[in-house]
């Protein structure tokens, strides 16, 4: 599998991991950690990190290595190690040298003491089980686990109906803690589909499903009538992630409010939630806009950048208020997201990450103007994480540069320098911010409009698509433009990438 910085990749260590633990009991209580982990790459291994000696007293270089095969990954166990009385502890991901990248976001596990807890002799060996990011009580479906083996893990309480102690608030951002604390209502998917119902003309967006499969088109839901002049074509497709059996993480909505403008957004998700932000992201947008920034009537224009860049800002808000509501985590799971709004020859692009819109024409097959990714790097993003506290890592091969943007001590990252959730990353300049660019077009140029995830853009210049949609339109019509766009997308990663293949969203529309 080949590194993309975009997504962490998935798969396995080698037997031969060091820090192996060894398989004696003498003296104690045998325990054997067996972890759900689909979030490494090949080289790197899960290890697991504790308070004790024998879990290296928080040095993740000492603490002990959980190993699996092709045939058992994603599930990692340990060897049973000799441990006594109570212990804290998390889960870490570790490079090929021991070093930690990824420490679990989430407050320290613990067990009671295993030697009088009664719960086996000491010659017995007791399993601990446990899924990287989720909580005890989560379902964990662990392949190959002996059904006499003793659950011995802590259980997470959710407060949503009461006040927050202090203790349940450890390890919270004070976004989150004030949230949790505040209980602010977010608005629930019977008053967005009201809104979309009632206050615009119409509205589509993408549904979450199960059982997808390979280049399955996400299934959708409508309210009233998107205009035929111009008409939005979307694709949003489900990539290939060999050993992760995921949904697809993309999301779209294209929306046609009452003051004549359309808005098309096309969010691209990422952790172990991003399906979830994306989708909620998608609908709160436009509904913040319509709510909040009087796109239910008339608009004034001069507004309009400001009334984008609060949509987005408050969508951020809202999915921090809905994910503790409806009890998921977005400290990292996130969305990157572009939005265009138009109407006749104005258009404004909006962007927080690397999606991207670009702007064309079937005239001479050039491009008009193309929103700027949001990488790390780019020295105006770089400035003002550095000024937070973040870290910026910067790797150039093969002629190509990737950056991803590091929490305080490297254990948590992210290639985009701007995203919707991704709470954890927030204090250090990650931010929903989006970056909003009014461009006035010639419509006799025959201009059209794409909005698409990153999936698209990975081997594909903004220069060669505007280049090829222009030359197929006058031939084939946008639909089957649109169609063989995507083919081209997906062919691209089956010729760099092998196995591995993004979800792909793309929408075209033709604004003259």
């Amino acid at each position: 599998m080949t590194y993309d910085p975009d997504h962490v990749r998935f798969g396995h260590a080698q037997p031969s991991a060091p820090g192996k633990a060894s398989a004696s009991v003498a003296g104690g209580a045998g325990v054997e950690f067996i972890l759900k982990c689909a979030e490494t790459r090949v080289g790197w291994h899960v290890r697991v990190v504790g308070s004790p000696p024998a879990l290296g007293g928080w040095d993740p270089h000492k603490g002990i290595a959980l190993c699996t095969s092709a045939s058992d990954f994603p599930v990692w166990r340990s060897q049973p190690i000799p441990l006594e009385g109570e212990a804290e502890y998390k889960f870490v991901i570790c490079d090929d040298t021991g070093h930690a990248v990824v420490w679990e976001e989430r407050a320290n596990r613990t067990m009671r003491d295993l030697t009088s807890g009664g719960l086996a002799p000491l010659s017995s060996v007791i399993a601990v089980y446990a899924v990287w990011g989720a909580q005890a009580d989560d379902q964990c479906d662990l392949r190959s686990c002996d059904a006499n083996r003793t659950l011995c893990a802590p259980r997470a309480s959710t407060l949503l109906e009461r006040k927050a102690s202090k203790s349940d608030l450890d390890g919270m951002t004070s976004e989150r803690q004030q949230a949790r604390i505040e209980l602010e209502k977010a608005p629930c998917q019977d008053l967005l589909n009201k809104t979309f119902a009632t206050k615009v003309r119409g509205h589509i967006h993408g549904l979450i499903q199960k059982g997808e499969s390979h280049r399955d088109d996400r299934e959708r839901v409508s309210f009233g009538s998107i205009p035929s002049a111009p008409p939005a074509f979307v694709a949003c497709q489900k990539g290939h992630k060999a050993f992760m059996q995921s949904c697809n993480q993309d999301n779209f909505s294209v929306t046609h409010f009452n003051s004549g403008h359309t808005l098309v957004c096309a969010f691209d998700g990422h952790g172990p939630y991003g399906h979830l932000v994306a989708t909620r992201a998608v609908q709160t947008v436009p509904w913040f806009m319509v709510n909040e920034s009087g796109f239910s009537g008339a608009v004034d224009e001069e507004a309009v950048e400001e009334a984008l860049t609060s949509a987005f800002e408050k969508a951020q808000r809202d999915l921090v208020i809905h994910s503790l509501e409806n009890h998921w985590d977005v400290e990292c799971s996130g969305c990157t997201a572009v939005a265009v709004l138009f109407k006749k020859d104005k258009v404004w692009t909006c962007n927080a990450g690397d999606c991207r819109a670009v702007l064309g024409s079937e005239v001479d097959g050039k491009v008009i103007f193309a929103t700027e990714d949001h990488k790390a790097h780019i020295q105006r993003e770089r400035d003002r994480i550095e000024a937070m506290g973040g870290e910026v890592l910067v790797q150039t091969g093969g002629g190509v540069t990737t950056s991803r943007v590091l929490a305080a001590g490297g254990k948590v990252g992210l290639s985009a320098a701007r995203a919707l959730g991704d709470q954890s990353l927030k204090k250090y300049g990650v931010c929903a911010t989006p970056e909003v660019v009014l461009t006035t077009v010639d419509l006799s140029k025959k201009v059209f409009v794409i909005v698409a995830s990153d999936g698209m853009w990975q081997f594909l210049s903004s220069e060669c698509v505007v280049e090829a949609v222009a030359a197929k339109i006058p031939k084939v019509g946008p639909a089957k433009t649109l169609e063989l766009l995507q083919q081209k997308a997906f062919r691209e990663w089956s010729d760099h990438d092998g196995n591995y293949c993004d979800d792909i969203t793309a929408v075209l529309v033709q604004l003259w």
